[in-house]
């Protein structure tokens, strides 16, 4: 690491982004919290330095939200990697998403859609049989909007756009030619620092009769799997389906349906429209809790304390990571000095292959066909797709196999 590290902008967020309150409390500390999603060619951190960090609880309503928002202009540079087609999981959550979009519209069509956070417009692309044109809003395409659309087919193109920009800086009539009528949104609105005041604006701006279909990543899921290795700079909101649905009443909106994908990271998925607002939708949800939080963070730990263990009983064996995973330092953070052992991480994505996540030493590296896996423990470090890793594991022919949490 070098002395000139970056200096990055951080915004406190002192109330509820889900009720408003001011009634927050610190439930989890986040001391040198690193950066995710980065892959590069060596391990200096300079530029995407740790950060002091904090997971805060309304007391009020259970909401959980990060205590500071790092600059999305940071977050989101060219370094982000995550593409929606890229992947498995995102793929595979948004083609339910898209079918739970089209059973919740029935038979009906609509004129205009955007897409809060369209990526590469995976999702949008999969609801065109619903609508007339599709609009995505994504900063990601500032300045590269005539970019777009050259490998789609041309009566594809003429009904997709782009508009590059942060949700609350568009000027929806103007960009898209007139109020939208269907409104999604998929895992953007758990990266926002004021989500609740994004939905006022929408539901104000968009037609009276428009749906609105929202996908986030749940929390209940990872609570209930005490799996805090999710944990990001990235993820200003971790919403259970209590909270989101709270937000939304409280916007304005009306509950109309809603599932859950629990395969991908618990996907809560909630339809609405525009209503009274502040009426609860009578549905029996579970709030989170402050007691429920240090519980299931608890159990969490005593798992990790386990891994390193068996990371430490190898002892002269060589012991090799498994899997690539954006999240990996977030799972380093909590698994400590054991992850420095490592020899390498294995990853048959040629894209992930020799690189280093800022500010740990270990690199990726395809499988070395020449080495004895046999005689070695292998640690799943993407402990999300630890089913098919587990799998690998027994291809490459591992002595060991270690899991660093229990529910996978």
């Amino acid at each position: 690491m070098t002395n000139n590290v970056m200096a990055i902008n951080v915004q406190p967020n002192e109330i509820c982004s889900a009720c408003l309150s001011a009634n927050l409390g610190a439930v989890i500390d986040l001391p040198n919290f690193p950066q995710i999603a980065i892959f590069a060619d060596t391990p200096d951190d300079s530029a995407c330095p740790p950060v002091d960090q904090a997971m805060m609880i309304c007391e009020d309503c259970g909401h959980l939200q990060l205590r500071d928002n790092l600059d999305p202009a940071f977050l989101y540079d060219e370094r982000f990697t995550h593409r929606t087609s890229n992947s498995a999981s995102a793929s595979k959550s948004n083609l339910y998403f898209a079918d739970f979009i089209k059973g919740v519209a029935g038979d009906r069509r609509f004129e205009r859609v955007i897409e809060v956070g369209c990526n590469d417009t995976f999702l949008l692309r999969n609801l065109l049989e619903i609508c007339d044109t599709a609009s995505g809003i994504d900063p990601v395409w500032r300045g590269k909007e005539s970019e777009f659309g050259s490998e789609l087919e041309p009566a594809v193109r003429e009904r997709v756009r782009v508009v590059g920009d942060f949700v609350e800086g568009v000027d929806y009539e103007s960009a898209i030619g007139g109020k939208p009528d269907l409104v999604v949104s998929s895992f953007v609105f758990e990266h926002l620092r004021e989500p609740r005041r994004v939905f006022e604006k929408l539901l104000e701006v968009c037609a009276d009769d428009a749906l609105f279909v929202i996908q986030v990543p749940g929390t209940d899921m990872l609570l209930d799997n005490c799996r805090f290795d999710q944990f990001s700079h990235q993820h200003y909101q971790q919403f259970t389906l209590d909270s989101f649905i709270r937000m939304i009443e409280g916007a304005g909106g009306e509950y109309v349906a809603h599932d859950v994908l629990y395969s991908v990271w618990g996907a809560i998925m909630v339809a609405f429209r525009k209503g009274a607002g502040k009426k609860r939708c009578g549905l029996d949800l579970r709030c989170a809790t402050r007691d429920l939080v240090e519980d299931r963070k608890n159990r969490f730990d005593q798992q990790i304390q386990a891994c390193q263990a068996a990371v430490k009983a190898a002892g002269a064996r060589k012991v090799y990571g498994l899997g690539a995973a954006q999240n990996f330092p977030s799972l380093a953070y909590f698994m400590g000095d054991v992850v420095a052992s490592l020899e390498y991480i294995i990853d048959d994505d040629p894209g992930r292959q020799n690189k280093y996540y800022p500010g740990f030493p270990v690199q990726t590296a395809a499988a070395d066909t020449d080495a004895d896996y046999g005689k070695a423990a292998i640690l799943i470090t993407a402990p999300d797709y630890g089913r098919v890793l587990i799998g690998r594991a027994h291809q490459l022919g591992a002595e060991q196999c270690i899991l660093p949490v229990n529910i996978i």
